[in-house]
């Protein structure tokens, strides 16, 4: 798990919450289930350098983007 992951994680849920498919509670419960793994080093997070992920990104983007769309 690495901190994109938690960001996601928690704006997934709220997003569920606005179009009304989760309740807020239930968020909630998710949000602390997941935290509570974290303190119990269910689950770890690990540190991502996303320098270079994006400069791939860019350069797929530079490649592809123009000529197919994607």
């Amino acid at each position: 798990m690495t901190a994109v992951h938690r960001y996601a994680l928690g704006s997934a849920l709220r997003f569920a919450v606005f179009r009304k498919v989760m309740a807020p509670a239930e968020a909630l419960q998710s949000l602390a289930a997941f935290e509570a793994d974290l303190k119990s080093e269910y689950l770890h997070l690990m540190r991502c350098d996303l320098a270079p992920v994006v400069a791939e990104a860019a350069r797929w983007s530079e490649r592809d983007t123009t000529g197919g769309g994607h």
